[in-house]
Formats: structure tokens, sequence, C-alpha cells
């Protein structure tokens, strides 16, 4: 369906689109960080680790919570995904 001959409507559509598999990108992102510093860290609440993932995946890095040899690992990996997904 086009709104005009020169396709504004589809093109706006098609950017429309992509900004929400963007959103969707970077809200699974979160998520599985999330959920991956609560696994790992057992002893943070879920609040510290949203925290840390949206720290991490913004490169901000305060440094301000204790983390384990395997959450250091974890925060790799999730830094490397999130800094693809978020820019």
């Amino acid at each position: 369906m086009s709104f005009s001959a020169h396709g504004t409507f589809d093109s706006q559509n098609a950017q429309a689109k992509e900004a929400a598999w963007c959103v969707v990108a970077l809200v699974c992102v979160i998520v599985f960080g999330t959920c991956g510093f609560l696994v790992i860290e057992q002893d943070w609440s879920p609040w510290q680790a949203l925290f840390f993932t949206l720290v991490t995946i913004t490169t901000v890095g305060y440094g301000d919570e204790g983390i384990s040899p395997k959450g250091e690992i974890f925060a790799t990996v999730l830094l490397l995904v999130g800094i693809a997904t978020a820019t």
C-alpha cells in the first residue's frame, strides 16, 4: 500500500518497523543481561542486576558492584552484544 507516488508511506513504514526491531533487540539484551547476572551473582537483587546490565551495555562502568570471575566473563560477553545492539 503506497501513500504517494514517491513511496513516502512505504519508507516511513519501513523505518518504523526497523525502529521497532531495534527496541525489541535492546529489550532482549537488557532482559538477557539482568537474568544472567541474577543467575551468576546469586546475592544480587533484581535491581542490582538490572542496574549493572545498564551500566555495562552503556559502557558507563561505575565499578561499584562486586562481581565474581564468572560475572566478569558474562559482563564481557554482554558488553560486546550490548554495544552492538545499542549503537
